[in-house]
């Protein structure tokens, strides 16, 4: 759904061509693993991580800290 966004992002904003917007916006879609925000404190906790919380999000860039559950 945020492709949408990032394509108006590189065409308005970075001054791409459509071609080279068309070649970024297929390399998100097909290179990078987007996970809904829910789904990344969930991956926290079943990787033994107690908390997790987003620190930035910007389009398909995210910022993520995650402590370490005490044993």
């Amino acid at each position: 759904r945020d492709m949408a966004a990032l394509r108006v992002y590189l065409e308005w904003f970075s001054k791409m061509k459509a071609a080279e917007c068309d070649a970024y916006v297929a390399r998100v879609r097909n290179e990078l693993h987007l996970l809904a925000p829910d789904a990344y404190a969930d991956r926290g906790r079943l990787a033994g991580f107690s908390t997790a919380r987003s620190f930035y999000s910007s389009l398909h860039v995210g910022g993520w800290v995650l402590e370490k559950a005490s044993t």
